[in-house]
């Protein structure tokens, strides 16, 4: 049995495609989801459970083009400049010269592989 009391937490585990397969899974064993002492098994509930799954994804949609929506409007007006760097890569690249290994330089300051790499690619 699942016990919920958001919804936001019912719907973080479903996309389209588990919105009706974890209802079909759960049914075989006389399982459901209840949400506020309402149980959802049978069809009704496979139906009921599926809903809010599709709901709640929609929801999470919406927020995150909201989120883009902003993030790209602070960036025309230049005031969304992104993460601030951890590791200066004029630094990076200064270890390198001095014949450190890509991976010792990464260890050293904390950071991975990648930054390394994209450090020296600039």
């Amino acid at each position: 049995m699942i016990t919920s009391n958001e919804e936001s937490q019912l719907g973080l585990c479903f996309t389209p495609t588990k919105a009706v397969s974890i209802p079909v899974d759960y049914s075989f064993r006389g399982s459901g989801v209840t949400k506020w002492s309402k149980a959802t098994k049978g069809e009704m509930g496979r139906m009921v459970t599926t809903v809010l799954g599709m709901v709640a994804d929609m929801e999470l949609k919406f927020i995150k083009d909201r989120q883009r929506a902003g993030i790209e409007l602070a960036k025309t007006k230049g005031t969304y400049k992104g993460r601030q760097k951890s590791v200066d890569d004029a630094d990076i690249r200064k270890r390198i010269e001095n014949r450190e290994t890509k991976a010792q330089v990464a260890r050293e300051l904390g950071a991975s592989r990648m930054t390394v790499y994209r450090a020296l690619n600039k």
